[in-house]
């Protein structure tokens, strides 16, 4: 009942929202391209299928940007947050590398921190003209995130934003595409 729920959102009008609906599967990597072309906000976040976001997340990310200094604000990329499972295990970090406040630091060292899946608010400027890799699962998402964001800056934050649904029939839990990515 996603396409209910978004209309209804929508009649609330608390937030801007673009709502595209394909009415064919054409893979995440196609409809993320085409998302790409629409873009016209400043940020852009993204949640898969199976995940959802917690309430206020938005509000919490953009509380966070509004708090960096204003001599930070244009050397920013955007804030990374955590995501969880629905057992509260980090899906973002390594449980030895949890901050425990708030780093700025580049795309390259939050590298070593993360463990999988995050939720990011990202500056849409840096995907200008730019597109994902049309070979879904074999190519992963970082592959151009890693282009677009080297030698940038990010806020880190340990504040979970994202739950990520635990189940058998899950993309990322499940076993359904074991031997991807």
């Amino acid at each position: 009942k996603t396409d209910e729920f978004m209309k209804s959102v929508l009649n609330k009008k608390k937030i801007k929202i673009k709502y595209i609906k394909s009415n064919i599967r054409v893979g995440k990597t196609i409809i993320d391209n085409i998302l790409l072309t629409l873009v016209s906000g400043k940020y852009i976040c993204y949640c898969g299928s199976d995940d959802y976001f917690k309430k206020k997340a938005f509000e919490i990310m953009s509380k966070i940007l509004d708090e960096l200094p204003k001599k930070n604000k244009n050397n920013i990329n955007g804030v990374i947050t955590q995501s969880v499972d629905t057992e509260g295990v980090s899906q973002t970090f390594y449980e030895n590398k949890i901050p425990n406040k708030k780093l700025i630091m580049t795309w390259e060292h939050y590298s070593k921190y993360i463990k999988g899946d995050s939720t990011n608010l990202e500056k849409a400027s840096v995907y200008k003209n730019k597109k994902f890799k049309e070979v879904d699962f074999l190519i992963s998402e970082s592959t151009l995130m890693n282009e677009v964001h080297k030698n940038s800056y990010f806020l880190l934050s340990p504040i979970i934003t994202k739950i990520m649904r635990r189940a058998s029939d899950s993309i990322s839990f499940g076993n359904k595409m074991r031997y991807n990515r």
